[in-house]
């Protein structure tokens, strides 16, 4: 949420009181550390997470391979969060190796099988790059007319850059590595690609979660995701539901100009971030005057906003031209249930189709399911 280089701006005044060298950190890429050390505010720019999402991005710069370089998304969840929440060792939401790259390499088969991924998001792109890295010959199909799933939908705000950075790298790597394409094309348990291959990887993703609410049929409701890819109508928005994505389209709109409403039954919210984010969230949807309304249950929706019921049993209605419901996501089962029935023994679930969670246990998912393969 901070954005790229978001420190650098102490260093033109350190500059004017220290005559030691200067070093900066803070979010940077390769293109805002050359720009500021050309400035001349800074002698040194610092990269930590960029080091652990690709330990070998300096040599790739030296080798003029930009477009080489895994992005690291700024996440914080797999690094910061691992060892501040959940105490435990380090790893990366985008380099699934870090901690065990001494038994975790990826070495040439002498056996290539022939292996089909479904699925564009991140558990489908990675399980693709890995397996193709490793010699298979890999198919990709993915029913729209784009890769990255739910992550590249929803991937619009300007803070969400280096999440497109990273889809890209994906599409860049897979092209190198040979690895077949084909978008806008839906797989059926019955097509003849599945039976002649050695491999199913299954990465359908999720659905999202609808609650029983009176009016959420309404023309003005619209979910998460639509809101991300199609906009919203009007200037007054109000957002049900206040997790992680509910808070990220309301912050993106609210960024846009927008009078958003967040309602959140629990007592606060993004309680599904971890402290670092969460912090920087908060800060930013007050800055940005987004209404927050916690401790209230959307009871009914109709064409022009919804009714919530308080902690002290009271109702109210909040005004909205759309109603955006982010109440989560569930696993899409269809294809994974029909896949395990007929080809169980050579099929891998992976990434929300397996169980719903963050990006990281996605593409850690789908590293894991094509270092299986021999």
């Amino acid at each position: 949420y901070l954005g790229e280089a978001c420190m650098a701006y102490v260093c033109e005044e350190a500059r004017k009181h220290v005559s030691v060298p200067i070093m900066n950190s803070g979010n940077h890429s390769p293109e805002t550390a050359l720009e500021l050390i050309n400035s001349g505010n800074c002698d040194f720019a610092m990269f930590g997470r960029q080091a652990i999402a690709d330990p070998q991005f300096p040599n790739k710069l030296m080798e003029n391979r930009r477009e080489d370089i895994r992005p690291c998304i700024i996440c914080n969840e797999e690094c910061i969060g691992r060892i501040w929440g959940r105490f435990t060792q380090l790893s990366c939401a985008v380099n699934p190796k870090v901690g065990f790259e001494t038994y975790m390499k990826v070495e040439k088969t002498e056996n290539p099988k022939n292996i089909v991924v479904i699925g564009g998001g991140p558990g489908g792109l990675e399980a693709a790059y890995t397996a193709a890295r490793k010699g298979h010959k890999v198919t990709l199909y993915e029913k729209s007319d784009k890769l990255g799933g739910v992550l590249g939908v929803i991937a619009t705000a300007p803070f969400k850059k280096r999440i497109r950075e990273l889809i890209a790298w994906y599409e860049r790597q897979l092209d190198k590595l040979g690895v077949s394409i084909k978008l806008n094309t839906e797989i059926k348990p019955d097509d003849a690609i599945l039976e002649a291959a050695d491999r199913i990887f299954v990465a359908t993703g999720s659905l999202p979660i609808e609650l029983p609410i009176k009016g959420i049929n309404c023309e003005s409701v619209v979910g998460v995701i639509d809101a991300h890819e199609n906009g919203v109508k009007g200037e007054k928005i109000v957002v049900c539901g206040g997790g992680s994505s509910g808070c990220d389209i309301a912050l993106e709109l609210a960024m846009e100009g927008k009078d958003v409403t967040i309602i959140e039954m629990l007592d606060e919210l993004a309680q599904d971030a971890m402290a670092v984010n969460k912090f920087s969230i908060m800060r930013l949807l007050g800055e940005n005057n987004v209404t927050i309304l916690t401790n209230s249950e959307v009871i009914e929706i109709d064409c022009d906003g919804a009714t919530i019921k308080k902690k002290d049993g009271s109702t109210e209605k909040i005004l909205g031209d759309t109603i955006i419901t982010a109440f989560g996501q569930e696993s899409d089962t269809a294809m994974p249930d029909a896949m395990r029935q007929k080809y169980n023994t050579k099929t891998t679930v992976i990434g929300d189709a397996e169980k719903v969670s963050r990006a990281a246990s996605a593409i850690r998912m789908g590293f894991y399911a094509a270092m299986a393969v021999e």
